[in-house]
């Protein structure tokens, strides 16, 4: 139907327009519809049969089951049952009623009607029985406000029928269960406590109905408000509840539903009328109640409007009959069942919806969106091809063109682009080409000049620039410049050859410098043009800084040089102009998803960015983000690109595949402190065993973890108790001391390091959950591991000291053998010094009387025996000095040098000099050297003798670089043919490479020998 209704203008004149519309809905803050999660046999619940559900004080949830008890962390279930080979036994596993936490670590629980007590730390099972006080069977176990136990026992299998009670009991510490009242037992073991605001007991019970005692047991009051047959008796028993206000609601059994007590007056007002029974209830952070009857789920607002949940249940998971409700820590709301559990998550509302669709999955597309002056929002409708309208507390209406506008398809097409005239009243839209729509009455003008440059299959950017002109097109050659009150038209790129041409373009954006655009594009990444034709700079994935991806959806410029380019696949590219340099932020950085659509800020640090799977908040002082999805109230989880708007009052608007959102952000940016994480469990491999061990830190709390060199791997394991969509949990680690930075773990709750180099590390660990909400704290452990025995210092100094042991035993022995050769060096050199030396003398002297007395003939033959006994002795105290370890030093052979050249040179002429500056005359010399050096010098005396006529002789010693230099020379006339080496320059050579030196000779001018040795003194 058309209506009507009345627009101003922006020159403040009225007239009546007419806006032709169809009703489609109310927009409205609608409820956040419960999310619901269910952990079933087919989601690894090891048991379906529920009974009980708690949550311990370090977060961990424990499940009463009919096969035992279940300890979950989010990701792992450890089973308590009756198996004897299980580590974690249990004497029963049928699980009854509700369990409690005494403390940190004792968990009370009741399993075929007995009550223990289960040191969760060690496993240690306390029964209580007769010695404890219990009266019988325990049919009820609960914890008072002030952490008091109190409990229901029956004696009916111990008692005559006619004779059995039921005991009121509570724990006193020291005395075990003292008995406070009793009641007469009915047809039935029903019974229950529950406790008021005042820590008063109230029982319920087939005889009185509701009976309340004062903690010491006194008797305050008997309730009896409902009666009802129990095959053929009447019953008065009846459960309630008591919410934080003190309000006791009553559960009748004869009309179902629940009742609202008036404890003075002892009468009750209708809360609920139900048909069914209710036996649990809960009541939520927000103040809002939860029933259950025996397989039907109730919600209760604060404002008495009730919803029943029960279809969204079942279709969620198969069941019969709901056993308990429990809130956590966190206020999620488990729902245990024959079946399974049931998770429900219900946040406020914190975002209005326009436009949307009842539709399953994509509904109305929205793609472009515009402001008109009086805040009504136009948007157009991709999926159906229309411009929707909506204004604040009206209704929502599709917008019809003029009926004299004749176009016989869609007009918008597939335009993805809204633009509002400079006069308010105007859009631009393009179509088959350029469009301009007159919003009052329909009227469509359309700019044929265009039609050529429009391919429908395009995106065709368009944008209004501060001046009034549009910018749009499909190429950057084919992008047009329209003025719209001259009419006239341009390409500033017109010139591009085809070549330099990009095409593709996505999305424009005036940049805060004059006359620059900002062309993001489908392939070729994000360019800065100058209006007048010119391009200023290219960022792809070649270029310098360089993109992560060279589809860009949309471009943000801020006000401190930098550019935010949301790309498809790649997440925000943050382009510092001023800088040079690129940063990236994805989905491991917090980012709700790759795909970016949207961008638009917030504050002086603060960006909202819609993707293709929810909407973010990026701080960018913080560098953290805050995410949206559905479960929070957005209509879809996906956005489109060109469908955001900052609106009037400090509204946002992000329109995606099913309406509009509307949000403010100070509404919506409440942060969550989501619980720390804890540590559950260490699992290691060592390579002399075939089995991996695990360490259960859940029940061994550590503050430190020691890691043996023989493992082969070390793998920790982590939970954070926030147990809402906690596969979605991302998480980040750094080990210091081996990593440099926080590393991105994905959805994984542990860490895994192979072979670990010894050392001191610490393992960090920080969570945040599917919004980008940060756990409180971060887990920080110590990480010890041991070197290998080998590596150890205690290993390497024994070793040192067993091989400084070794060396000195060896060089002890060695010594020894050194100074036993020099002893016999010196034994040996005296005797032949004493003994041959004084045969031989004796010898000659002989020789010498023998040679007065004998007759010419033999004077010959003695002189030459007498010659041999002179050069034997000479040659014997060569031997004998050589061999002396007394004379070590060079200042020994230097003398001995001396001796010898007086010995033959002087007697034949010829003087000697021998020239030791520069070096060290008291350096030590092994003999084998310094026996080298001597016949060497006694060979090239010999030579000298022998070749030369000289009558100077000359020893240099001297030191270069690094070694010894020593030069014999005569100053004998230079040899006429060429000199035969003869046997003594071959010895010289030889005991040269004995002393791993070189020696030359020269006989150019006179004998000159120089050698060269590897060592200096």
């Amino acid at each position: 139907m058309y209506l009507l209704f009345r627009l101003r203008n922006l020159a403040k004149k009225q007239a009546e327009i007419t806006l032709m519309g169809l009703f489609l809905s109310h927009w409205a803050m609608a409820q956040v519809k419960p999310q619901i999660e269910v952990l079933t046999q087919d989601q690894g619940l090891p048991s379906r049969e529920i009974t009980s559900i708690t949550q311990d004080t370090q977060g961990l949830m424990w499940f009463g089951t009919t096969q035992g008890i279940l300890r979950y962390d989010g990701y792992e279930y450890v089973a308590y049952n009756s198996n004897p080979d299980n580590p974690h036994f249990i004497p029963e596993e049928s699980i009854e009623g509700t369990m409690y936490f005494k403390s940190a670590d004792s968990l009370w629980f009741v399993a075929d009607k007995k009550l223990f007590a289960m040191d969760i730390e060690d496993d240690g099972i306390l029964l209580f029985g007769e010695e404890a006080g219990i009266k019988g069977e325990v049919m009820a176990l609960h914890q008072n406000r002030d952490g008091t136990f109190w409990i229901i026992t029956d004696n009916f299998d111990r008692s005559p029928k006619d004779n059995a009670h039921q005991f009121l009991q509570k724990y006193v510490r020291g005395k075990g269960f003292i008995t406070l009242a009793k009641v007469k037992r009915g047809i039935s073991w029903f019974t229950s406590l529950v406790t008021d605001s005042e820590l008063n007991i109230w029982w319920g019970n087939i005889p009185q109905g509701l009976a309340k005692y004062d903690i010491h047991g006194n008797l305050l009051n008997t309730v009896t408000v409902d009666t009802y047959d129990w095959f053929g008796r009447d019953l008065h028993f009846l459960e309630s509840f008591f919410d934080r206000e003190g309000k006791h609601f009553i559960f009748p059994k004869s009309k179902g539903g629940i009742d609202l007590l008036n404890g003075e007056a002892q009468k009750s007002i209708r809360f609920l009328d139900v048909p069914q029974n209710i036996y649990h209830a809960a009541q939520d952070k927000q103040g809002d109640y939860w029933f259950a009857g025996a397989n039907r789920l109730f919600k209760v607002a604060g404002d008495s409007s009730y919803s029943d949940l029960t279809a969204e249940l079942q279709s969620k998971m198969d069941f019969k009959k709901i056993t308990s409700l429990f809130l956590d820590g966190t206020g999620l709301l488990w729902v245990g069942s024959d079946g399974g559990i049931a998770k429900i998550s219900e946040k406020k509302q914190l975002f209005d919806h326009m436009f949307v669709s009842d539709n399953q999955g994509w509904g109305n597309t929205i793609r472009g969106i515009v402001q008109l002056p009086n805040n009504t929002i136009i948007a157009k409708c991709e999926s159906r091809r229309k411009l929707l309208a909506w204004k604040e507390n009206e209704t929502e209406y599709e917008f019809k063109f003029n009926k004299n506008y004749e176009h016989p398809g869609q007009p918008l097409y597939d335009s993805k682009y809204l633009v509002l005239a400079e006069d308010g009243i105007h859009l631009y839209a393009i179509g088959e080409t350029l469009m301009k729509i007159n919003i009052g009455d329909g009227s469509v003008t359309e700019y044929e000049q265009f039609r050529p440059y429009i391919n429908l299959t395009d995106v065709l950017p368009l944008i209004q620039l501060k001046d009034g002109r549009l910018l749009f097109g499909r190429s950057l050659k084919e992008l047009l410049l329209f003025d719209p009150k001259s009419g006239r038209h341009w390409l500033p790129f017109d010139h591009l050859s085809n070549s330099k041409n990009v095409t593709g373009l996505q999305f424009l954006l005036e940049s805060k410098t004059p006359n620059k655009i900002w062309v993001a594009t489908q392939s070729e990444g994000l360019l800065l043009v100058d209006i007048n034709g010119k391009i200023d700079a290219h960022y792809h994935t070649g270029s310098i800084p360089r993109l992560n991806k060279n589809k860009v959806l949309v471009v943000y410029e801020d006000s401190n040089n930098g550019v935010w380019a949301g790309t498809y696949g790649g997440g925000l590219n943050h382009v510092d102009l001023e800088k040079k340099r690129i940063k990236v932020y994805d989905n491991s950085d917090g980012l709700a998803d790759n795909n970016v659509t949207a961008i638009l800020p917030y504050g002086e640090n603060g960006y909202w960015i819609s993707t293709y799977n929810g909407l973010s908040f990026f701080d960018v002082e913080l560098e953290r983000f805050q995410n949206f999805f559905v479960e929070d109230g957005l209509s879809h989880n996906e956005f489109n690109y060109g469908a955001s708007l900052r609106g009037y009052n400090g509204y946002y608007f992000f329109g995606g595949m099913n309406g509009l959102n509307r949000f403010q952000p100070e509404r919506v940016l409440d942060k969550t402190q989501l619980p720390p994480l804890k540590l559950t469990k260490v699992v290691h491999l060592n390579q002399k065993e075939t089995a991996s061990t695990t360490m259960d830190l859940i029940q061994n709390g550590v503050n430190s973890l020691k890691i043996s060199p023989y493992e082969q791997y070390t793998t920790v394991h982590w939970t954070m108790p926030s147990y809402f969509k906690n596969e979605k949990h991302k998480y980040y680690t750094w080990l210091e001391g081996f990593e440099n930075q926080w590393q991105f773990n994905g959805t994984s709750s542990f860490v895994r390091y192979n072979k670990l180099p010894a050392g001191a590390y610490v393992l960090h660990v920080r969570g945040t959950d599917s919004s980008g909400n940060m756990s409180k704290g971060e887990i920080a452990l110590p990480i010890k591991v041991q070197q290998i025995y080998y590596r150890s210092w205690w290993f390497i100094g024994l070793c040192a000291l067993v091989a400084a042991s070794i060396i000195y035993t060896l060089f002890n022995l060695r010594l020894k053998q050194a100074l036993a050769i020099e002893r016999l060096r010196m034994q040996i050199s005296s005797d032949l010094h004493d003994e041959v030396g004084s045969m031989l003398s004796g010898l000659s002297m002989q020789t010498e009387l023998m040679e007065m007395q004998a007759s010419k003939k033999d004077k010959a033959q003695l002189q030459r025996i007498r010659a041999i006994s002179r050069r034997a002795m000479s040659q014997m105290r060569d031997l004998v000095w050589s061999i002396d370890s007394r004379q070590e030093k060079l200042r020994d052979l230097v003398n001995r040098m001396q001796e010898l050249f007086e010995e033959v040179l002087l007697p034949k002429g010829i003087a000697f000099e021998i020239e030791t500056e520069g070096i060290s005359i008291s350096k030590k010399l092994p003999s084998e050297i310094r026996q080298h050096l001597f016949l060497i010098f006694k060979e090239a005396v010999t030579n000298t003798l022998k070749h030369s006529n000289a009558n100077m002789f000359k020893v240099v010693f001297a030191t270069q670089n690094k070694t010894l230099k020593i030069v014999i020379e005569d100053n004998g006339c230079p040899a006429k043919k060429k000199v035969n080496t003869g046997l003594g320059i071959s010895n010289m050579i030889y005991r040269t490479s004995k002393m791993k030196g070189s020696l030359e000779v020269d006989t150019t001018n006179g004998f000159r020998i120089t050698l060269n040795l590897p060592f200096k003194i």
